[in-house]
């Protein structure tokens, strides 16, 4: 669903086979991987839409809506939030997302220490959080691994600003005129990059608002004809059979 997707397969594909006894088939990567190409993943942007967008909050809103597991970093990202509460810059937190089994420990620690600057903590239902996608000024990822980024389009769309690392998926599903305001390359750098957005919110609601436009792209009623199309193409290629 990326090009970083699609190379980390085809990157990891040989080494994979390997560990097979047998019938590992390792000279159809290379045709395999002329044949790829990637398809992202559609949003239900009308569902989002429906919504009602308010922005109109006294204190800025960090949103967390990624998912409480190790590969999404969340120390270096509590880190950083700790690290604004500890100089008093004012800001709500809403910790979104859920958990497939023993969350890190980091969750109730920073629980117990952001209490005063929490207003939604654990999952959220559909509708509530819609209007924390909304209602948010910046939304974080600390990931160390991620493929696309649905909930950081989300995010995006609702006109609440990504700050995400430069790697992984991440410089790819965001334009590159973006770039600059999104991205930032070391995790030392990530609490002067949330206290600057904070610190002009007339600049960072222009580029949020201004990137909500260009996340259209993913909309599924753009994206569905194309899956459709080349799902054709492929039963009408003798069934797809060949590698």
């Amino acid at each position: 669903n990326s090009e970083f997707h699609r190379r980390s397969f085809f990157d990891a594909l040989p080494g994979f086979l390997n560990h097979f006894p047998e019938f590992r088939d390792a000279h159809t990567v290379g045709r395999l991987k002329e044949r790829s190409l990637v398809l992202p993943v559609g949003l239900d942007l009308a569902g989002l839409q429906s919504a009602a967008p308010s922005k109109q909050r006294e204190l800025p809103l960090i949103l967390w809506n990624q998912r409480w597991e190790y590969d999404k970093n969340p120390k270096v990202f509590f880190q950083a939030i700790l690290a604004l509460a500890a100089e008093g810059i004012p800001f709500e937190l809403a910790v979104c997302g859920e958990s497939f089994q023993q969350p890190p420990e980091i969750f109730e620690k920073a629980a117990r220490r952001l209490n005063s600057h929490v207003i939604h903590w654990g999952y959220a239902r559909q509708d509530l959080y819609q209007r924390l996608l909304w209602d948010a000024t910046l939304t974080v990822s600390t990931a160390l691994h991620e493929f696309f980024g649905i909930s950081i389009l989300e995010a995006a769309f609702c006109q609440t600003l990504p700050l995400v690392p430069n790697r992984l998926s991440y410089p790819e599903i965001l334009p590159t005129e973006f770039h600059e305001p999104c991205l930032y390359d070391r995790e030392d750098e990530l609490p002067d990059r949330l206290k600057q957005a904070l610190a002009d919110p007339r600049s960072t609601r222009k580029t949020a608002i201004a990137l909500a436009a260009q996340v259209e792209t993913y909309n599924w009623k753009k994206l569905a004809p194309e899956y459709d199309w080349l799902l054709e193409e492929l039963k009408a290629t003798d069934g797809g059979r060949s590698p």
